[in-house]
């Protein structure tokens, strides 16, 4: 592929994710996410693993997040964000009965105790105070540190500051605190995981003014 005819990122258009583009979009976020610690944390490390990482990403999209109206992709599947708006996250749904088959599918039975009690120690840890949830972020492998996920964030966050409502996340690898960072979120605090697992970082985002922004922009 020649790299000059690629758009960039300010030029992808950004748009809601549709239910005939879930396959597409779980296929992506499972390479992005492939190398991820946290995921592979709880992802029995066996010969099905690929597809155990899979199942979780699609986890991540269906059902717990795509129902509420606010995944969105690149025209192009370069990348893709799943976020819960304020009031519509499903508190308490990783111990739902009814997603334990598809936890298992991922976990192994072996290893769902494991993955109860990491997910059990996020769930009590997340804030209570309404807010925009990122709940993942992913970018094609061959496509990243371009700028492509900071452009995906960018609608949401750009509401965020319009209504006055901060934005969470977890951010599963170190590498990525700087792009957050960037986009306003500061670390609340270093969690690890639970039996030697290992560490992600919880992040908080205050609006911002959008008046204030746009002087700011306007003098530089």
């Amino acid at each position: 592929m020649d790299n000059d005819r690629e758009p960039t990122a300010q030029a992808m258009n950004i748009r809601a994710i549709a239910k005939q583009d879930i396959e597409r979009v779980t296929d992506m976020m499972a390479r992005a996410f492939d190398d991820d610690p946290v995921v592979n944390h709880l992802a029995k490390q066996d010969e099905q693993r690929e597809d155990r990482v899979r199942r979780f990403l699609r986890l991540a999209l269906v059902p717990l997040t795509f129902p509420f109206g606010e995944t969105y992709a690149t025209d192009g599947f370069e990348a893709a964000a799943y976020w819960n708006p304020p009031t519509q996250r499903p508190h308490g749904f990783w111990s739902d009965l009814r997603l334990l088959p598809h936890l298992i599918r991922v976990t192994g039975v072996g290893g769902l105790p494991r993955a109860i009690r990491c997910l059990d120690l996020l769930e009590r840890k997340h804030p209570q105070e309404p807010h925009y949830y990122l709940f993942a972020l992913g970018v094609e492998p061959s496509m990243q540190g371009r700028g492509i996920g900071g452009r995906l964030m960018e609608p949401i966050l750009q509401r965020c500051d319009r209504e006055s409502v901060p934005a969470y996340l977890e951010s599963t690898n170190e590498r990525n605190l700087p792009l957050y960072e960037r986009h306003g979120f500061r670390v609340l605090e270093e969690v690890a995981l639970p039996e030697a697992g290992p560490t992600l970082w919880r992040m908080w985002r205050e609006p911002e003014d959008p008046r204030r922004e746009a002087a700011h922009q306007h003098i530089r």
